[in-house]
């Protein structure tokens, strides 16, 4: 599993590289996005670290209970930046910066860390990065679909809206997502438990993954309909009457 879950890095890097190349040349194409250019830079930034730190270090080294929980710390931990400091555009271009920074610095920190005590699991052997690759292809094209999905509404949001909308669109998109905190909890619960059933027979493992995902369905459904429900009251209370 180590080394399958290693090769994941690779193959995420060369279908991500590109799709942030592209969102930042379509940014670029229209100027009156301003400094909004930033924050899509900024967060490019993180989606390529992200990846790094995640799957390459903490999967490879099968972390799981870690990782979920670094994911819903990741999760709040932005949207705590967002609903303090946001208040216009610009701040909202700070806080994805601020928040970027962060994110490489923690990354980088922890591959040091384990380079120097020898644990990276990384074999430069341009065989070995052949088979890998064409291996975790699957798992490389749904991560990359994902960021895309992530990203490409802000982007294509600006061919209808000015600056300061599209300012205000971005703090509340994170705002209501942490307002959706079933799902986070759902995840930490959840992927542990998935990531420990590879071990099993094929059979047993599609079994149990259905069972999951029964359960996720209609708890995603709920948590959806909450956040819905309570941003309206969320974003007029953080950003003042008439963001609603």
């Amino acid at each position: 599993l180590r080394d399958e879950y290693a090769s994941i890095l690779g193959v995420r890097l060369l279908l991500i590289v590109p799709t942030f190349a592209a969102l930042i040349l379509l940014t670029f194409l229209v100027g009156r996005l301003g400094t909004i250019r930033w924050v899509v830079l900024g967060c490019g930034i993180s989606v390529l670290v992200q990846p790094l730190l995640n799957e390459w270090v903490l999967m490879a080294k099968e972390q799981f209970r870690l990782l979920s929980r670094l994911r819903i710390v990741t999760a709040f931990g932005y949207a705590a930046i967002v609903f303090v400091a946001v208040r216009d555009q610009g701040d909202l271009v700070m806080a994805a910066l601020l928040f970027s920074a962060r994110q490489a610095l923690l990354g980088g920190l922890v591959l040091f860390i384990l380079w120097r005590r020898g644990e990276i699991p990384f074999k430069p052997s341009l065989r070995g990065w052949r088979s890998v690759l064409r291996g975790s292809i699957p798992l490389g094209v749904c991560g990359g679909l994902e960021r895309l999905h992530g990203s490409l509404d802000l982007v294509l949001l600006a061919f209808l809206v000015d600056s300061d909308q599209l300012g205000q669109y971005s703090a509340a998109l994170y705002l209501v997502g942490t307002a959706m905190v079933l799902r986070q909890v759902l995840v930490t619960i959840v992927f542990p438990r998935t990531a420990s059933l590879v071990s099993r027979p094929p059979a047993e493992l599609a079994a149990a993954v259905a069972k999951i995902q029964r359960l996720a369905l209609p708890l995603a459904v709920l948590s959806g309909l909450f956040g819905t429900l309570l941003a309206p009251f969320l974003i007029s209370f953080a950003f003042g009457p008439g963001y609603e």
